[in-house]
């Protein structure tokens, strides 16, 4: 029901008891069915509990995971509180203002997208239950390639070679899966880095536990395996990137032999890569001048007196994509 009482008192107070600052009046609403939904960009929106006016619902919709941070500056005692969809409470605070000393507080939360609301009504065990206030609520947005839901096993998300995931651990959304798949025994690294601690753990496919390290290399048979994101604590909510990508060996040494016209490089085998691919300095950048499972090349057609410069690096193919070494130089 919508309470003509409150936009008459909201012209008052926007009149006579906040002037100067930029607020906005609804008539608010009484239950979460009518609640009227205010936006996320630190918008004050006032009003005022009373004896006939007991509780206020505002509505929050987020587009997408993200930290929601609510403020409330209030002349009672009062009591704002966060629930979910489903009306199932999430956190919530009391702020111990009066008309004589009004006071301000906070909550912040990292959410799932969503629709929330928020009750303001009196923290009734204290003594001035009635009086005005105002709230305001902001939005940082996580800008997620996370797909949701991947909170199994059997839902996992498929995570390839050398991709970035950024992901979020929310108050909803505790725990993330991530699979991916060798095709041959190999090496890999795999890293989370987060704006608060996650814990990543390794299984194969059977679900066995192999590694707890957030940074890792490791040797792997070919099949099945499975990431898992968890935070370590209610606290540890928000935003995170993770990377798996293949550790091709890079050759051990790379050497030259010079002839008159042609030069012979040669190189330290490395383990487990497909090839190597070579490439000469010229023309202000370097060219690919071949490729090779041998670990000797011979350049031909040089010119006399001329400086040359060459690198070298293995590589592993995987399907139809190309993994990389690092280079060595000569």
């Amino acid at each position: 029901m919508k309470k003509t009482l409150s936009i008459i008192l909201s012209i008052v107070m926007l009149l006579s008891t906040f002037g100067g600052i930029s607020l906005t009046a609804f008539a608010y609403a009484d239950d979460p069915v009518d609640a009227e939904e205010i936006t996320l960009d630190s918008t004050q929106y006032f009003g005022e509990i009373t004896e006939i006016n007991s509780q206020d619902y505002f509505k929050v919709n987020l587009n997408g995971d993200g930290y929601l941070t609510v403020t409330a500056f209030v002349y009672f005692y009062s009591h704002f509180e966060l629930y979910d969809e489903n009306m199932n409470s999430i956190t919530g605070m009391i702020i111990s203002g009066s008309s004589q000393s009004p006071d301000g507080e906070s909550f912040d939360i990292v959410l799932s997208g969503g629709t929330y609301y928020i009750k303001a009504d009196a923290a009734s065990n204290y003594g001035n239950i009635y009086g005005r206030y105002w709230i305001k609520a902001c939005f940082d947005a996580y800008d997620n390639n996370e797909s949701e839901p991947n909170n199994t096993r059997v839902n996992a998300q498929r995570i390839n070679a050398g991709k970035m995931i950024t992901g979020a651990i929310t108050y909803q959304d505790d725990v993330d899966y991530y699979k991916f798949s060798l095709s041959i025994p190999t090496k890999i690294t795999y890293s989370i880095s987060s704006e608060k601690y996650m814990r990543l753990y390794l299984y194969n496919a059977n679900g066995d536990y192999i590694s707890d390290y957030s940074n890792n290399t490791i040797s792997l048979e070919a099949g099945d395996y499975v990431f898992k994101v968890v935070g370590s604590s209610y606290s540890d909510d928000g935003k995170y990137y993770l990377k798996w990508r293949y550790d091709v060996e890079s050759p051990s040494y790379l050497s030259a032999a010079q002839n008159v016209n042609n030069i012979t490089l040669s190189w330290g085998k490395a383990f487990g890569v497909s090839g190597y691919s070579l490439e000469c300095y010229s023309g202000g950048k370097w060219n690919v001048i071949g490729n090779t499972a041998s670990n000797r090349y011979t350049v031909n057609g040089l010119a006399p007196a001329t400086d040359y410069q060459y690198r070298v690096r293995a590589y592993l193919s995987v399907g139809s994509e190309k993994f990389y070494s690092t280079y060595l130089y000569v």
